[in-house]
């Protein structure tokens, strides 16, 4: 084969290959923008309340958003552990309570998702911490990782509150949707003895499966897709979508569990908290599950509010010591 050919042909590959590498990192991009990113502008808390499945209880939800904002409350900081400052709104009821520290969902705030439970916490005589997850409010950080970097921030600030607040503090820890999963996937991790009980209410099982599952919902080929979100995630996020799971976590908890999901859940398919439970019993793991009929996704609290704080309040009494100490 003349020289000049061969030049040709090892030119065209090369090109062809560049082109596929520049296709593949848009590609890759893209999905990291969409699904990892920060938003770039974040929402009043009372965003969205105008949809369907907030109508019903639009009042309730609106009367503890703006409860919750408005009540004093120490704006707290901590540094991560790689280094990203974290914050956090503190509310003080009396010293020696019990401590509600609420994780939010994804592109969400802590005011929105954790009124509800942090006006029932100061109702009840507890201290509560609202947390800013990452890339989310008043807490640095671009990426939003799913939980495989949050879990580490469960620890971080479980650490600060028992220095804070000595070695005799009990810690009620929670979280929504991500802030659920967050939970979960700490529930391994070197959690101090401060931490008695998790609730996560309609936390997704693993990472992959509830963005195929949104992704499969938006009309995406999820077998297509998948391989980019994951490569956006580690070229762009510097994580890998794969490092941990609820699911796994759950497995080796060192607190008992429990898990609160709506049976209307249109965004965290029910299934997954059914899962997970039955992996934490069968692991040995003490694990409650309750589904509520016809709540949405984060909605058993509002929607089955007695019902929902009868079943919590119960099982928290077996956990906490100090519940009804006011």
């Amino acid at each position: 084969m003349p020289e000049e050919i061969l030049i040709a042909i090892l030119i065209s590959l090369a090109a062809a290959a560049l082109l596929i590498a520049a296709v593949t990192l848009t590609i890759s991009y893209f999905t990291y923008a969409k699904i990892f990113k920060r938003r770039r502008r974040e929402y009043d808390p009372l965003y969205g309340l105008d949809k369907p499945a907030f109508l019903i209880n639009r009042e309730f939800l609106e009367a503890v958003i703006n409860r919750i904002s408005a009540e004093p409350c120490e704006i707290v900081e901590i540094t991560a552990f790689d280094g990203t400052k974290l914050a956090a709104r503190y509310y003080h009821t009396r010293d020696g309570a019990p401590i509600h520290a609420i994780f939010h969902g994804y592109k969400s705030s802590p005011q929105r998702d954790g009124s509800g439970g942090g006006c029932d916490a100061l109702d009840l005589g507890h201290n509560l911490l609202l947390v800013y997850e990452r890339a989310h409010g008043m807490s640095d950080g671009e990426t939003i990782s799913f939980g495989i970097r949050e879990r580490h921030d469960v620890v971080s600030w479980m650490n600060y509150l028992t220095e804070r607040f000595g070695e005799e503090t009990e810690i009620f820890l929670v979280g929504t949707s991500m802030g659920g999963a967050s939970v979960l996937m700490a529930s391994e991790l070197d959690l101090p003895a401060t931490v008695k009980c998790i609730i996560a209410d309609c936390p997704y099982s693993v990472p992959k499966d509830i963005i195929l599952n949104s992704a499969k919902g938006m009309g995406y080929p999820t077998g297509l897709i998948y391989p980019f979100i994951r490569l956006g995630a580690k070229i762009f996020g510097g994580f890998d979508l794969e490092a941990a799971s609820a699911m796994e976590a759950i497995k080796h908890a060192r607190v008992p569990i429990l898990l609160a999901h709506g049976e209307d859940d249109s965004l965290v398919p029910v299934e997954m908290s059914r899962d997970m439970a039955t992996a934490a019993e069968n692991a040995g793991v003490t694990c409650h599950l309750k589904t509520f009929p016809g709540a949405e996704h984060c909605m058993s609290f509002i929607v089955s509010y007695e019902e929902y704080t009868a079943w919590r309040n119960e099982l928290l009494r077996r956990y906490i010591k100090g519940f009804d100490n006011n």
